[in-house]
């Protein structure tokens, strides 16, 4: 079975939807790195559309987080279900990712 995920790009903000798993994971980080290269200034992801929390996931935002270092893009985070923030705060990387 194929676990579907998407990331979709609307005024401003990034929008991640399905679940991230190993299978999808490098597609996912791709594309949001170009979406993040593209930005200016600030971008925000929404993840309240994001299945299952996990460390693939966990891994992805922090992928993300350093693409938009690296490209002076402020990234921020919303709408971070519950159990994904466990699991930044569980890693101590809550502040890191900025996820709350």
């Amino acid at each position: 079975m194929t676990v579907t995920a998407r990331l979709d790009q609307a005024d401003g903000c990034l929008q991640l939807h399905g679940q991230v798993t190993p299978d999808n994971v490098l597609v996912l980080r791709k594309q949001g790195e170009t979406m993040i290269s593209q930005a200016v200034g600030a971008l925000q992801v929404d993840l309240g559309g994001a299945h299952a929390a996990s460390s693939v996931l966990l891994s992805l935002l922090l992928c993300w987080q350093r693409a938009a270092r690296r490209q002076q893009c402020q990234l921020t985070f919303s709408r971070a279900p519950s159990r994904l923030v466990s699991l930044a705060a569980l890693s101590g990387l809550q502040e890191t990712i900025g996820i709350h």
